[in-house]
């Protein structure tokens, strides 16, 4: 899954190369290590990246690996890729499809695809304050480690704000609320806030903290809530 993530890297590249002015990039990397009596290695990269085909038509791509070790055992691997169409209704509201491929065996599964399909309505849009909802329909199939497969049909709650408190200076929150119909007891809820402060016109540092809770999970005894501390660098481009 690591090729996948780096063709997407590869391929952003190379759209950004032929039409910048169409195209946006941003990639963000964090390590994380330490030697002497104990030895800890985590690494994490993601990348998202937008093309607008026209005025009404865009695509957005990306994907994201993380990878963990404490005394040379792997203790984390997750990853993800995505892709997703939007298309711009009118100035509030935009369509959309998407497809997102992901794996974390520590939580239960190998493989998960996610099926999207939704509306995105913009609540406010200005240059200090963006702030956005989306409602949709998920159909997921699961493969579990024990080889075992589970299909579910699910809602698809999303809110997303992005506040600029000065040029060098800004937050993020977005939350995603996933009730299930097939099993009202497996839902899920993902968060992360995050502060990001500006370097550069291309770099800048970002600290976030995403917290994933799953009422069901994969594994029967596996903890509901994981979380992820991050500070990374970001490139945009």
């Amino acid at each position: 899954m690591k090729k996948i993530v780096l063709l997407a890297v590869l391929f952003s590249f190379s759209a950004f190369a032929q039409d910048a002015k169409k195209f946006s990039h941003e990639s963000e990397l964090s390590v994380v290590t330490a030697g002497g009596n104990s030895k800890l290695e985590t690494y994490n990269a993601k990348t998202s990246n937008t093309y607008k085909l026209n005025t009404a038509n865009l695509l957005a791509f990306g994907g994201h690996y993380t990878l963990g070790s404490a005394s040379e055992v792997i203790s984390t691997r997750n990853w993800d890729a995505n892709l997703r169409f939007e298309h711009v209704l009118n100035e509030k509201f935009n369509v959309y499809l998407g497809e997102i491929v992901e794996g974390d065996k520590f939580s239960g599964f190998t493989e998960r695809y996610n099926s999207d399909f939704g509306f995105k309505y913009k609540l406010i849009a200005t240059d200090k304050l963006n702030l956005f909802t989306e409602l949709g329909y998920r159909y997921t199939i699961q493969k579990a480690v024990d080889g075992s497969e589970q299909k579910d049909h699910k809602a698809r709650l999303y809110a997303e704000g992005n506040k600029v408190f000065s040029e060098s200076f800004n937050g993020k929150l977005w939350v995603e609320y996933l009730p299930n119909f097939s099993d009202s007891d497996d839902w899920s809820l993902t968060f992360e806030p995050s502060l990001a402060f500006t370097m550069s016109s291309n770099f800048s540092l970002k600290f976030a903290y995403k917290g994933i809770y799953d009422q069901k999970p994969a594994v029967s005894g596996n903890k509901k809530f994981d979380f992820l501390y991050t500070t990374a660098l970001i490139a945009k481009f």
